[in-house]
């Protein structure tokens, strides 16, 4: 039993129905009672009867439970109480309006006749007894209802190994439509693996099989969605980019220790000196660029991108020296764009421009060369000259491109598929199918000796020959 979502959820909608019940109860059941005694004692006196007892007492009891049944677990095990969100908040609404008047209602009316027909039997301690039936149901509705199972790390067998990538272990336990995966991040040192999901952020140790570390998002705003996962370049704080946020988090303490006015993208530099964000006012972003470890604003740099378009419609990617910065500002076109990270200068400035987007680009490791895929096809560049070297034709729609440490091997994640290439040969050495409704996000460590792939719900973890 998740005892920290008992008191973190579980009671504090406990505590918000009994208020709401209790303040509909009164109102409503005080109505409700109010007319059937009106009804009883004129009925009662034209049969020359005494006045029957009064029920307004049963009918306001009868109200806040039947606001606390039919109204509230409905509402309160439903999911988008979680979310927030203009849709959900919509939603709840819907179902308040429609729901508040049934419930107090039937509430009302059944307390009434309960007062009517067992009035001795309406005591304190009958009623603390239903209001501890009410209470444990209600507990056990929002409880099974919402609770997501702790994700669970376990390796795979050699008999249970891939044909083309060997599958060595998968990460089960999210939820496809509660805690869906967002996004993923490998460690420095390539030993443990970040999960951003809608309600958590989890590091795994890949060795061990244990959460190391697990941070709890409220994710009912858009400080607190996960859209890009990092680490700086020691490995001691996390970075989340969220649609209006950039939190930079304390590894060791859990605590955030910056939050920048920058959105869904974040680019920490290999050396540890310096951060990359978009900015988060307008629809177009500049690229912003803080200083290490004060993360005090330094530069901004004209770009005009649009993140709002999509994933991977503003490719970005940092030289691995730590002294450039590319990016390609049109995401309808593939003009790249080369700055000085350092001056705050561009120096560069090469690209066909023949309105075809650049999907996915990538520095080789000794900074030289640029990989960049756009119209299916994958170019080399010299950076340096700003010519193209090589052309390697039909690669596919990519959505990201990644160097291994060897600077000869590159994978690729494609529409369909994450495949592993030779740039020597120009061919692919082997590829993983998986279809693309199913491959939500794909990380490879930084060793390039493991990749993840993420299907929503469920993470596998290959090895790399």
């Amino acid at each position: 039993m998740d005892i920290d979502f008992i008191f973190e959820i579980v009671l504090p909608k406990l505590l918000f129905s009994t208020i709401a019940s209790i303040v509909v109860g009164a109102v409503v059941g005080g109505i409700v009672g109010t007319i059937v005694d009106l009804i009883r004692r004129k009925r009662a006196k034209s049969k020359n009867l005494p006045p029957p007892p009064r029920l307004v007492l049963s009918a306001i009891f009868g109200s806040f439970f039947g606001t606390m049944l039919i109204v509230f677990i409905p509402i309160q095990t439903d999911r988008s109480s979680l979310d927030g969100g203009g849709y959900s908040v919509l939603w709840l609404y819907t179902l308040l309006i429609t729901l508040t008047p049934i419930g107090s209602i039937a509430g009302a009316l059944f307390g009434c006749f309960v007062g009517a027909k067992w009035q001795r039997k309406f005591t304190v301690r009958n009623f603390a007894i239903a209001l501890g039936v009410v209470y444990l149901v209600m507990s056990m509705a929002i409880y099974g209802a919402l609770v997501t199972p702790t994700p669970q790390l376990s390796k795979i067998t050699k008999s249970e190994a891939g044909t083309s990538f060997p599958l060595i272990a998968q990460i089960s336990g999210y939820d496809r439509n509660k805690n869906f995966v967002q996004h993923m991040a490998f460690t420095p040192d390539s030993r443990g693996l970040a999960i951003g999901s809608k309600q958590d952020i989890r590091i795994f140790d890949l060795q061990s099989q244990q959460i190391t570390k697990t941070f709890k998002l409220s994710g009912q705003t858009l400080n607190d969605m996960v859209d890009r996962l990092t680490f700086n370049s020691d490995g001691k704080q996390l970075i989340m980019a969220a649609p209006r946020q950039i939190q930079i988090r304390d590894l060791q303490t859990g605590e955030i220790q910056h939050r920048l006015d920058a959105r869904n993208e974040v680019y920490p530099t290999p050396d540890g000196k310096k951060l990359v964000g978009f900015s988060a006012k307008g629809t177009y972003s500049d690229l912003l660029v803080w200083n290490l470890p004060d993360y005090k604003l330094s530069k901004t740099i004209s770009s005009e991108l649009m993140p709002w378009e999509g994933i991977n419609s503003n490719p970005v990617c940092i030289s691995p020296d730590s002294k450039m910065l590319i990016f390609a500002p049109n995401p309808r076109n593939n003009a790249i764009r080369v700055w000085d990270l350092d001056a705050g200068k561009l120096i560069k400035s090469f690209g066909s421009n023949d309105g075809k987007q650049i999907t996915a680009m990538a520095i080789s490791p000794d900074s030289k060369q640029l990989l960049e895929i756009h119209n299916k096809n994958l170019y080399l560049w010299d950076i340096d000259r700003g010519k193209i070297v090589r052309t390697i034709s039909n690669i596919g729609m990519a959505r990201a491109a990644f160097y291994r440490p060897d600077g000869q091997t590159i994978v690729i994640h494609t529409e369909r598929s994450i495949e592993l290439w030779d740039l020597q040969t120009g061919k692919p050495i082997k590829t993983l199918t998986i279809p693309s409704f199913l491959a939500r996000d794909f990380a490879l460590s930084p060793d390039g000796k493991t990749m993840a792939v993420s299907q929503k719900s469920l993470v596998k973890i290959f090895q790399l020959p």
